[in-house]
């Protein structure tokens, strides 16, 4: 049983502004949720690995899924720990939810498309 494509979004919505997952299409956020933290919308940033990903951070994903405990480990924003988010379709990995005062999904862009 598959997830349909516009999970989060309502008859009506503007679907030029879903955002969904690149390799599945499953709808997982849209474009006004885009918000700013530490300053910017958009960051870069290296994983313990030296892997670089750029993200947006977006209020809220409503079509990812959160695996595991919150880790405060290497976390790229102060005061914030963080778990891994999935698509909610196809289970491919879309970035994290950092939870703290202000929570907050950070999406990498090259996994994501529209909006």
């Amino acid at each position: 049983d598959t997830p349909p494509t516009t999970k989060p979004f309502e008859p009506g919505d503007d679907l030029s502004k879903r955002i969904v997952c690149a390799k599945c299409g499953h709808a997982i956020t849209h474009a006004d949720a885009r918000i700013e933290r530490g300053g910017a919308h958009v960051h870069t940033r290296l994983n313990p690995s030296g892997i670089s990903f750029v993200f947006g951070c977006f209020s809220e994903a409503p079509g990812a899924v959160l695996a595991g405990e919150p880790t405060a480990y290497y976390s790229w924003f102060h005061g914030y720990a963080y778990r891994l988010a999935s698509c909610g379709g196809c289970t491919a990995h879309l970035g994290w939810r950092f939870e703290g005062e202000s929570p907050f999904w950070a999406l990498i862009f090259e996994r994501l498309s529209g909006g």
